[in-house]
């Protein structure tokens, strides 16, 4: 099955790498939200990319925990592009647990299309005798005992797709089930043999953090935030924290046992917990030392940045009718995943894009063609852009990005990228698909194509891939365009009251 994951996340550094290594072993793409975090996890997802890992990033500047909507609003964006039929929405502490790929796979091709599946919770515990550096490298061999009860029981959901839902659905808040936007729920599946492992408690550090950063950001998004509503554990955790008795090694068992429930008086590990090792597909983590997970810094920069960059949201100095129509968001991710630093932008339009990323970051710098890293061919007539084509192997650009002015046929797709494949160029897949899910603009999200190197070994699935996205069509564009825009992150054109 093709399958992907969304996933919003903040400031998971000692985490993420295990959840993103093992959770791609059992689907096709992770789609992560990172919401501003400044622990060092925004840097591990890109060494992720570099790496060749199929995972998508949408940078999210706006401070407060607006789950369902942005998760919703992601959701919008990449499932129409990827065009899955499967697809999970997990958090960075969550681990799928299943037998293997295949059985899973099989399992699920037995949901009918529209149909949500509830896999339960499984929290597992943390060992106050465990090194600490032991957690770090292997989470989930680090703790091999979960809750024997959740009470209640918890899930998450997984939407076997329907394409006719898409523009109707809406993610709770949590992850734990969607509903329609006229408030009706999707059928309900029941499945067993997988479930949701779930790792929220893993040191004193990490959850302190996570319940100081996290309670700040509810209040953000209600002022009158209280239990009962979503995240009381973390409202719990943080009075306890901060007014409270604190939160210590010794008491890390004791908070993982209550984690998300009703405290019960008289849990304790001996009666209430049971041995259920989980198989870790991750193998050896590479970037935990771009991780900072020193709770003061954690929390002190996380404050920082709320500070210098408000709540993230766009407020356009001038009218906006007359700003530069540009979107690069899109550009911002291939730059960062190429390690472009110089640009250069082919005909006048692409000058204009080019002079834009230049005053959005000093660090980046115009070039000429051929010192060149990045190629950017914005609204070029295709004619026009295949001609580059000829030069372009003599350069030592990384990756080229081109979009035709108008729409154009697949015929007509195959025979420009044709061009560029015999001077030794061919689409990236899942680079040109993330540039289309985080754009804003019709003929981006249509259209935008984004091409590598060459390579002799990879011949019959670059055929693929070019026949795959020539016959994609380009019919979404619409007759008239939108007024003029500067759309800076992908998060820009989200609605905070379409998925209340």
């Amino acid at each position: 099955m093709n399958t992907l994951a969304i996933a919003m996340i903040k400031n998971e550094a000692d985490i993420v790498e295990a959840f993103v290594r093992h959770n791609l072993a059992l689907m096709d793409l992770l789609v992560v939200i990172d919401n501003g975090s400044t622990d060092g996890t925004r840097e591990i997802l890109t060494s992720l990319q570099r790496e060749g890992l199929p995972l998508v990033v949408f940078d999210d500047p706006i401070f407060g925990y607006y789950q369902s909507e942005k998760v919703t609003h992601v959701y919008r964006k990449v499932v129409p592009v990827f065009d899955p039929e499967l697809v999970w929405f997990l958090d960075a502490d969550e681990f799928i647990h299943a037998p293997s790929r295949a059985k899973l796979d099989a399992a699920f091709a037995t949901v009918p299309a529209g149909e949500v599946v509830l896999l339960p919770w499984r929290t597992h515990l943390p060992d106050a005798q465990v090194d600490p550096a032991r957690v770090l490298a292997d989470p989930l061999g680090a703790m091999p005992d979960r809750r024997k009860r959740e009470e209640p029981q918890v899930f998450k959901a997984v939407v076997r797709r329907n394409p006719r839902d898409d523009a109707r659905l809406v993610v709770d808040q949590g992850n734990h089930n969607v509903h329609f936007i006229d408030g009706t729920r999707p059928p309900l599946h029941v499945m067993d043999g997988v479930s949701v492992v779930h790792l929220p408690v893993r040191s004193v550090e990490q959850l302190s953090a996570k319940v100081i950063n996290g309670w700040q950001a509810y209040l953000v998004k209600n002022r009158r935030a209280e239990v009962p509503t979503a995240g009381f554990q973390w409202q719990l955790l943080y009075e306890r924290a901060v007014y409270g008795q604190g939160l210590d090694a010794g008491t890390l068992t004791e908070v993982a046992l209550n984690y998300a429930q009703p405290e019960r008086a008289g849990r304790n590990r001996r009666d209430d917990a049971v041995r259920d090792p989980v198989p870790a597909r991750y193998g050896p983590l590479r970037y935990l030392q771009l991780a900072r997970t020193n709770l003061l810094a954690k929390v002190a920069m996380n404050m920082e940045s709320y500070i210098l960059n408000g709540d993230g949201t766009w407020k356009p100095e001038t009218d906006e009718s007359a700003a530069p129509r540009r979107d690069i968001a899109g550009l911002l991710e291939v730059l960062r995943q190429s390690e472009a630093v110089r640009l250069h932008g082919a005909g006048d339009e692409g000058a204009r894009w080019i002079e834009e990323l230049v005053l959005a970051n000093p660090g980046w710098q115009r070039a000429q063609p051929g010192a060149a890293d990045l190629l950017l061919a914005a609204d070029m007539p295709a004619p026009q852009f295949a001609a580059l084509a000829r030069d372009a192997a003599a350069q030592p650009t990384r990756r080229v990005v081109w979009w035709a002015p108008r729409a154009a046929s697949p015929s007509e797709l195959d025979a420009t990228l044709a061009a560029w494949y015999a001077a030794g160029w061919e689409p990236h897949m899942v680079q040109t698909l993330a540039y289309r899910a985080l754009s804003a603009f019709p003929e981006l999200r249509a259209g935008v194509f984004v091409l590598q190197r060459a390579d002799a070994a990879r011949a019959p699935r670059a055929l693929a891939v070019r026949s795959a996205l020539c016959g994609m069509g380009d019919g979404a564009r619409p007759a008239a365009m939108p007024l003029p825009k500067r759309v800076l992150h992908p998060m820009q054109d989200m609605e905070l009251l379409q998925a209340a």
